[in-house]
């Protein structure tokens, strides 16, 4: 993972900055988003995706980890990543079929 430390780093940086930006946005604009009832599961979402980045580069930056660990890091945080995902959809899906 040497040759790739650099990128990682960079990643972590900008998912960071990034989801410290939504944050912000979503703060300011929190009455606005809490009265269209599937705009919190998609702000939810944008930080949940963009975290997921800054934890996958921050979990590959380990020294010293073997290729099956991150390997089994990067998995469970791909399909813990997938099933929050999935579930705002689902819970979106709900709240739109209820308002119609």
């Amino acid at each position: 993972m040497g040759a790739w430390e650099s990128f990682f780093v960079a990643e972590a940086g900008a998912s960071a900055a990034l989801a410290g930006l939504v944050f912000v946005g979503v703060s300011i604009s929190l009455t606005e988003i809490l009265a269209h009832p599937s705009l919190p599961g998609r702000a939810l979402e944008s930080l949940t995706m963009l975290i997921s980045v800054l934890i996958l580069s921050t979990l590959v930056l380990v020294p010293e980890q073997s290729s099956p660990a991150v390997g089994v890091e990067l998995l469970l945080l791909g399909v813990t990543r997938w099933f929050v995902v999935a579930m705002l959809h689902v819970r979106r899906l709900r709240v739109i079929e209820i308002h119609r």
